[in-house]
């Protein structure tokens, strides 16, 4: 099969094709993706069952026919085999039911004999050669590393011991079956190949009750590996998925949904609300040749669906609407103007076919149901994130010939509580998927790259390059140290927030400022000890609030713009900021900073760049700054200073020169009275030993601007209290906590 558009195979079979001599199944144009629902071949793809190159053998994936040809293409007697499935056929009832559009198979014989309908164009009249149709209410498949008993995975003490057929079948299971693997090593001679609806489970001693409590799982003795040998990809999911949570042939939606119009075939929704657009999105043309159909069904079987909206078709499309499968015809139109629409029985379906041109936009419909409730069908597995799932697993000695060794997992596959080490040419890819109490460690390359990812709770460490790399990433309450290159490198608009960024090899954060849009948001971090700088910033948009930038080997702040709200900046063995471009500081330490050099001019604390829009400092105390001969808290025209506290002075609005001690009753002289400051400047043994909190009489307190309505101020200070406590907000980050 070759897919020029992407092609989409329910319940068939693609089996003995070669090329030449040799075995070639599927090919796809780039970027094209083929759609496997029940089908089977003999090759690893998402979504597709793996059948045996062979006919028939001992053990799962033999198709079985009754009498095939003996070679692909012309056969020289003009044979064409018989292609039925004989008893023991791996493609017995394994297909989908709802795939099913006739009554009868290729012999006239009646399609669905037993409880499922078979893979293939014939039927048969045997029973599930593989059953594996779990009999407990939680409808589990049971894998140990030896197998038991009767192998079909109805229990542990009949487990499989083929973890990947596992998977296949829990994909083509009506509710979608988890699988738990028990404790020890798997290997096979390919990646494992990802399958949406299926909740992979590991970590297991092999004995558990099917009502089991999985967060009482041991992950560290108990522990599922899969090993790569050093060989090939651990883990491969090569096309993406496009659903949230599925039970049998239909899309459980619980908010607002926005779908395309399949090109051809049927996409089956049940949601509350939501927008249809043609194939094109929301800004596309239409594709030529379309016949495609989406169903809506309605929570509530007796609700009525509204549909409305407008379409721009010139007599190229066709747009029609039913109420109901197989009912009345609600609309049928194919020119320009609005449409509205109304289904009473809790199902609607829309349809669109065009012709050989496509020269417009299309529709974008809007649907709402009445009385409408999210209630996901029992037994269902929910994702929180993806289409897939794997928790429990340690993923280790993965290689392969391009990146990736570990996994790649195009699209909606959440990782929790998994390790990923010793993989080869970085250790995981993963678009929008949820990652949660993982580690990724000792791996060669990235430890972890992305779009898309929520990663939370995690540890990405030791790693021999670049910890955390990707675009639209979520981070929060993670851990990215000791990597051999930046802790993290976004490319994209991103959030981080309540992490710990430390002892990388380059900058512990670095924003691209040519990567694609969007706006960075950092808060609540510590960034430290890394070998470059604490944050190399590219972006104007970024925005960072209540952080840390301490004891870096270089310059603390490197900004291209930006705005930072209540942030220390201190002890690094370069300047405190580097700022161009309309930089925006508020509310600031930037102290005790160091720089190797003679320069009485080097602007350790803050350096301002001539480019751009002057940066701007409010509320800020710099002090303690110094190069080798001399204090050096400022440098560079292109600043504005409101309301700072600056050792040596600053022009600008009510600036407050401080002296170069920290306490002192030198009257006339003004001292910052840090609670424990660093004695020297750069970086120090323990950063955490200081205390840069003011204390009791600091010239700061009560210093700051009076009117902040302006200042993106968060409601507390660096160190969780509340920002304004006595009427008037204090100069840098940290509120004075005590009463004057």
């Amino acid at each position: 099969a070759y897919s020029n558009f992407g092609t989409t195979f329910k319940n068939s079979i693609i089996w003995g094709n070669k090329v030449g001599n040799n075995a070639n199944h599927i090919a796809a144009a780039s970027g094209k993706y083929f759609t496997f629902i029940n089908s089977a071949f003999p090759g690893y793809y998402s979504g597709a069952l793996t059948l045996q190159e062979e006919n028939s053998g001992t053990g799962m994936g033999y198709p079985n026919f009754t009498n095939p040809t003996a070679e692909a293409g012309a056969d020289a007697n003009n044979a064409i085999g018989d292609w039925t499935l004989q008893e023991g056929s791996f493609l017995i009832g394994l297909g989908n039911n709802g795939s099913v559009s006739m009554e009868t198979d290729l012999n006239g014989n009646a399609r669905i004999q037993q409880e499922r309908v078979d893979i293939g164009a014939y039927e048969s009249a045997f029973d599930m050669s593989f059953p594996m149709h779990p009999e407990t209410p939680s409808n589990i498949i049971y894998v140990t590393t030896t197998g038991a008993g009767l192998q079909d995975g109805s229990s542990w003490i009949n487990a499989t011991a083929d973890l990947q057929y596992a998977m296949d079948i829990a994909s083509g299971c009506t509710p979608p079956a988890s699988v738990w693997v028990a404790q020890g090593t798997y290997t096979q001679e390919h990646p494992y190949i990802v399958h949406p609806n299926v909740a992979v489970y590991g970590s297991f001693v092999g004995n558990e009750p099917y009502n089991y409590d999985l967060s009482q799982r041991d992950f560290e003795n108990h522990a599922t590996i899969l090993d790569g040998e050093n060989t090939r990809r651990v883990l491969d999911k090569t096309c993406p998925f496009n659903a949230t949570t599925t039970n049998a042939n239909t899309t459980y939606y619980t908010e607002p949904v926005e779908i395309t119009m399949p090109v051809t075939g049927t996409k089956d929704i049940t949601a509350c609300s939501g927008t249809i657009y043609d194939d094109g999105g929301a800004n596309g043309n239409f594709s030529p040749n379309c016949n495609g159909e989406i169903i809506i069904r309605s929570y509530n079987p007796n609700g009525t669906i509204t549909l409305t909206g407008t379409y721009n078709n010139s007599y190229y499309g066709r747009l029609k609407v039913y109420d109901g499968i197989g009912g009345a015809e609600l609309a049928n139109v194919n020119y320009d103007g609005n449409l509205t629409a109304t289904s009473t029985g809790g199902v609607m379906v829309v349809q669109f076919t065009s012709g050989t041109s496509s020269l417009n936009t299309g529709f974008a419909l809007q649907f709402s149901c009445s009385s409408c409730e999210p209630e996901i069908p029992e037994n269902t597995v929910n994702f929180r994130n993806g289409e897939s799932l794997f928790d429990g697993f340690t993923v280790q000695n993965g290689r392969s010939g391009s990146n990736h060794g570990g996994a790649y997992l195009l699209a909606y596959t959440d990782l929790i509580n998994c390790t990923f080490r010793d993989n080869k040419n970085r250790a995981a890819y993963a678009d929008n998927c949820a990652i949660d109490h993982c580690s990724f460690v000792n791996n060669n390359g990235y430890g972890l790259e992305g779009n898309g990812l929520t990663i939370s709770n995690s540890r990405v460490a030791d790693n021999t390059s670049t910890g955390i790399y990707g675009s639209n990433l979520t981070i929060f309450n993670c851990m990215v140290e000791n990597n051999s290159s930046y802790g993290i490198y976004f490319t994209g608009g991103s959030t981080l927030s309540n992490s710990t960024i430390r002892n990388n090899n380059s900058s512990g954060i670095y924003t691209y400022s040519s990567g694609s849009s969007g706006a960075y948001r950092i808060n609540n971090c510590i960034v430290s000890e890394n070998r470059n700088h604490g944050i190399y910033n590219g972006f104007s948009t970024t925005q960072v609030f209540n952080t840390s930038f301490i004891n870096n080997n270089g310059t603390g702040v490197y900004t291209y713009g930006g705005l930072f709200v209540n942030v220390n900046v201190a002890n690094n063995s370069s300047y405190g900021v580097q700022a161009s471009n309309g930089a925006q500081f508020t509310n600031c330490h930037i102290v005790r900073n160091y720089a190797n050099t003679t320069s009485t001019t080097a602007g350790v604390g803050v350096t301002n760049s001539t480019s751009g829009t002057n940066n701007q400092f409010t509320n800020c105390v710099i002090w303690g700054n110094k190069t080798k001969n001399s204090h050096a808290n400022i440098s560079g025209s292109a600043a504005t200073y409101a309301y700072c506290a600056v050792e040596g002075g600053a022009d600008g609005t009510a600036n407050i020169t401080l002296d170069t001690l920290n306490s002192g009753d030198e009257p006339g002289l003004f001292y910052p009275n840090f609670v424990n400051p660093s004695d020297t400047a750069g970086m120090v043994g323990d950063p955490f030993l200081y205390d840069w909190n003011l204390d009791e009489g600091s010239a700061c307190i009560n210093q700051g601007i009076a009117n902040t309505t302006s200042l993106n101020l968060p409601e507390t200070d660096l160190g969780g209290s509340l920002r304004i406590k006595q009427g008037r907000i204090d100069i840098g980050a940290y509120e004075y906590g005590g009463v004057i």
